[in-house]
């Protein structure tokens, strides 16, 4: 499971360096958007970019030292893994999309 979960941060890497070219060279991106569409707040673009994967990362090293059973590690790898890199896709989308509607 240890494998999966690292391919998992390189493969959200990877779509933030595909992000990072698509989206047009601006130096802030948005982070939080209003439900009306509207963007709350910005962050520098590494932060935007790099945030999850990192974060992901993060969590994911937590876990791998806080559980005790490999059985329940594995299980939570595999959901952080699934959550995070769902949550990631949907954050590059609406960046290319606010990127296109801009």
């Amino acid at each position: 499971m240890g494998l999966i979960a690292i391919l998992v941060i390189v493969m959200m890497l990877g779509f933030s360096g595909a992000a990072h070219v698509l989206l047009s060279p601006s130096s802030r991106l948005p982070m939080q958007w209003s439900t009306s569409g509207r963007v709350n707040w910005t962050a520098r673009r590494s932060v935007a970019l790099l945030f999850t994967p990192v974060l992901t990362a993060a969590v994911m090293l937590s876990t791998t030292v806080l559980t005790a059973s490999p059985d329940e590690r594995s299980l939570a790898l595999y959901a952080i893994s699934v959550a995070a890199l769902l949550a990631h896709l949907l954050h590059l989308g609406l960046l290319v999309y606010h990127d296109r509607k801009a």
